[in-house]
């Protein structure tokens, strides 16, 4: 990817000591991209020119201002069938696709330059020129964010990952000019969602930044079902929740929900780990269920042979705590002991037995009847 500076988006500026260097919103920014489908976060510093959207075949420069306003050149180079295609009626309304005119910009992008190599096809030229520049009123910082918001609507259009400094700032702004630039808001939220899963950033195992940003894009859109998917993963890694650049920027009211989730969470583990430990020995005493005394010894027997059985496994039993101030166990003690119940209650109980006893026939083979 190519490495070309942000710093100065009005053109090349000579180089300046560290001491005389401005205040600069844009350089304190770092501006990172989200790989879903390989889990990674990166730095990313391709505004000037994007080689993830930028096609040899594209028939359409992009560029990040008015058009007679700079000579920076296109930042994307993409197809505008693929505009076309995608209902971008606003977009091309409001800003046009222009014949391309050969000029000093669009020459730039056809002879040798800085860039590497790798912009430097010999593809035709493009057909086509698209200027999007940022609204007037907006601080240098504004437009910086507003041209990495348009940015990122190429690259949902051609299923590229996100950038930006938060994911969930990245997602709410990406909605909005969904919005702006295309015509149905329903249909912008299916295909918003979509390119969610798409990119796997609503895959939340051990990824709180993927877990949060998606729970405040969720939570601003008042999506039921992704909000609890979202909310669960957090509580489950609240620990390292406040570690992610995207925690600070939850609501409170999300944060509170989120450690009251946890706590409770860790009282029911304590719960279960303390149960199994015993084999329910407090929870199915003579004081919690009354059983006859035959039931009772089989039940003792039945609890002795699962003693026996995990015993022979972890060598003691109860095994190894999550630590020393809990009952719970780890989580793959726990997953383990569901998988081997399951299994063991397949082995037992006969699947066609019924509710109601007159209705139920002899148990196939040694299995029970539940």
């Amino acid at each position: 990817m190519a490495n070309n500076s942000t710093d100065n988006l009005t053109g090349p500026s000579e180089p300046m000591t560290k001491s005389a260097l401005p205040i600069d919103p844009i350089r304190s920014t770092t501006i990172r991209r989200w790989d879903g489908s390989k889990r990674t976060t990166t730095n990313w510093d391709s505004i000037r020119r994007d080689p993830e959207l930028w096609f040899p075949s594209g028939d359409c420069l992009v560029h990040f201002y008015a058009q007679g306003h700079s000579r920076r050149g296109a930042s994307l180079r993409v197809s505008l069938a693929a505009i076309e295609a995608n209902n971008c009626g606003p977009l091309l309304e409001h800003y046009g696709a222009k014949a391309n005119v050969e000029s000093p910009s669009t020459a730039s992008d056809h002879s040798t330059t800085s860039d590497e190599d790798y912009f430097n096809d010999p593809s035709p030229p493009p057909k086509h020129e698209l200027f999007i520049p940022a609204p007037p009123n907006l601080t240098r910082e504004g437009s910086f964010r507003y041209h990495i918001t348009s940015r990122n609507f190429f690259a949902w259009m051609f299923e590229k990952p996100l950038v930006g400094d938060r994911l969930g700032d990245s997602l709410l702004s990406l909605l909005e000019r969904m919005n702006e630039f295309r015509m149905d808001e329903d249909e912008n939220l299916q295909d918003m969602l979509a390119y969610l899963d798409a990119q796997e950033y609503t895959d939340f195992r051990s990824c709180p930044d993927h877990a949060l940003a998606v729970l405040r894009f969720a939570e601003r859109h008042e999506l039921l079902e992704l909000w609890r998917d979202s909310f669960c993963h957090c509580a489950g890694m609240s620990n390292d929740l406040e570690a992610s650049a995207e925690f600070e920027f939850l609501s409170r009211q999300s944060k509170a929900l989120i450690t009251r989730a946890h706590m409770e969470m860790d009282l029911r583990l304590e719960h279960a780990g303390r149960s199994l430990g015993n084999f329910l020995e407090d929870d199915l005493s003579g004081a919690h269920l009354g059983l006859p005394p035959a039931a009772r010894v089989h039940l003792d027997r039945f609890r002795s042979f699962l003693h026996s059985f995990y015993v022979a496994k972890y060598g003691y039993w109860p095994t190894t705590r999550i630590n020393s101030s809990s009952a719970a166990f780890p989580k793959s003690t726990f997953k383990s002991m569901y998988f081997e119940f399951r299994n063991l209650y397949g082995y037992l109980v006969d699947p066609k037995s019924s509710p109601e006893l007159q209705s139920n026939r002899p148990a196939d083979g040694e299995r029970y009847c539940f």
